[in-house]
């Protein structure tokens, strides 16, 4: 890095353009990584949120198959939420109470 930046200086001294050209592949660069970084870190926390949401699926399941009153439980919770969705419209996915 120290070399290549020798090198821009003293060439930069010489065309102006060549500094801001330089600065803007930089700058272009940059951006680009920081998009890929957030790009990866949405898609791992999508595959977080959907493993959780399958771990609770499993442990609700898991309940009523065993009969310790899970299908009455999961019943009237189907119920609650028919009514709510029935009354007003579906709430988005708190993701804040996700586990990281």
């Amino acid at each position: 890095r120290e070399s290549f930046m020798l090198l821009a200086e003293k060439y930069g001294r010489m065309n102006s353009e060549l500094k801001r050209r330089v600065r803007r592949f930089c700058c272009w660069l940059a951006f680009q990584r920081a998009v890929w970084k957030e790009a990866r870190r949405r898609q791992r926390r999508k595959i977080r949120i959907a493993q959780y949401q399958k771990r609770s699926k499993e442990r609700t399941g898991s309940k009523a198959k065993i009969g310790f009153g899970g299908q009455a439980e999961a019943r009237s919770r189907l119920a609650l939420q028919n009514a709510a969705s029935a009354s007003t419209p579906a709430e988005p996915l708190d993701y804040r109470r996700v586990p990281l």
